[in-house]
């Protein structure tokens, strides 16, 4: 797949401009903590607030929907949020923003079977801004890439695709004990660590040791031995846009204490995941971009700090039998247990709007 800039060009919309222009910022909660972005990035976005520092990770999400609700088409070859977005360069230049302030970005597994050649850094997504990010990186003393997590509890993946193998990311696969037996028979990457995560409803870990761990020591976090980013090479599915999962993992049978990760029905919980990513390496800022169901366990454990969300202005329909997930998926909220959102920021470009709220902590 050839080089593309923020936005690709598509049938349907033809004037698609090759990249972002600025946002107009239509409401601003001013946060504990201004973040100083490089200039090219002061002008697209505005001011970017963030919390002041609380001694364990900020964990960020982030999705884009259509008007009705619909994060993933689940269809063979559109299966992540790109055709929801209409591949938008003003969304992937939030979601490129996003990776360049995380120390690590989450995905489940079918989030990666859904974009198979992608690296989780900032310029793999909007190339035209590769050297913005890149500068904001280093002026918060952050490493090239941030560490590209993968959540998958049987362990079915393949470690040849670049996010394990290119060596240009530090990757963490975080399994289950059958999982893990089944990557050790396998050659692990250099780049490539596993970690166990705790079950739920056995011996689960600590989902609060994220609150113990103190802010990101930058020095401690990137393998001296990672090959250097290629902005070309590293964003060989950029215009794949968002990369939610579109498989049907019988959500029906996900339990209010399953978590359900990427198409796989997993005993993972969010907590299990956060601490098997603590015990990696210190970080302050943590993203995950799903899909539904990851995003569900963060959710359910109170673990999600905040949700950037873009609504495209777009209907994307569903019909019975064929799954289109919201950003959350396999758990129940309303009655009985709702999450309130509180929201921060409101950006708009033409009529796409750029949504961001806090929640908070259970």
């Amino acid at each position: 797949m050839g080089a593309a800039p923020c936005g690709r060009q598509i049938a349907s919309r033809r004037s698609r401009a090759p990249e972002p222009a600025p946002l107009e910022t239509l409401f601003e909660q001013r946060l504990a903590r201004e973040v100083a972005l490089p200039s090219r990035l002061a002008e697209l976005y505005g001011s970017l607030f963030l919390p002041a520092r609380s001694g364990w990770p900020h964990v960020i999400g982030n999705f884009v929907s259509s008007l009705d609700g619909v994060v993933a088409l689940s269809l063979s070859d559109q299966t992540g949020g790109g055709e929801i977005s209409g591949f938008n360069a003003e969304d992937q230049m939030i979601m490129g923003l996003l990776r360049a302030i995380a120390d690590v970005v989450i995905v489940g597994a079918g989030t990666l079977r859904s974009a198979p050649r992608h690296l989780w850094t900032a310029e793999a997504i909007c190339r035209p801004l590769a050297g913005p990010y890149a500068e904001l990186r280093a002026s918060l003393g952050k490493p090239l890439a941030p560490l590209n997590v993968v959540v998958s509890a049987s362990g079915a993946l393949d470690l040849t695709l670049p996010v394990f193998a290119s060596g240009k990311v530090p990757a963490l696969i975080v399994t289950s004990p059958a999982g893990e037996r089944r990557l050790r028979e396998s050659d692990l990457p250099p780049s490539v660590r596993l970690a166990v995560g705790g079950e739920v409803g056995g011996s689960a870990p600590d989902a609060n040791a994220s609150r113990r761990v103190p802010p990101v020591a930058p020095s401690e976090q990137q393998p001296a031995s990672l090959a250097p980013l290629d902005p070309g090479s590293a964003g060989e599915a950029a215009d794949s846009g968002h990369f939610e999962p579109g498989r049907r993992a019988e959500a029906e049978a996900a339990t209010a204490s399953q978590g359900v990760y990427g198409g796989e029905a997993g005993l993972i919980s969010a907590g299990a995941v956060l601490e098997a990513v603590l015990a990696s390496q210190p970080a302050e800022v943590v993203l995950t971009e799903g899909g539904p169901r990851l995003m569900s366990e963060f959710l359910a454990e109170g673990l999600l700090d905040e949700l950037f969300l873009t609504l495209a202005p777009q209907v994307a329909g569903r019909e019975p039998g064929a799954e289109r997930p919201g950003f959350v998926a396999g758990r129940h909220f309303l009655p009985d247990d709702p999450r309130w959102g509180s929201l921060v920021s409101l950006k708009r470009a033409g009529s796409y709007l750029f949504l961001r709220y806090a929640f908070g902590r259970r």
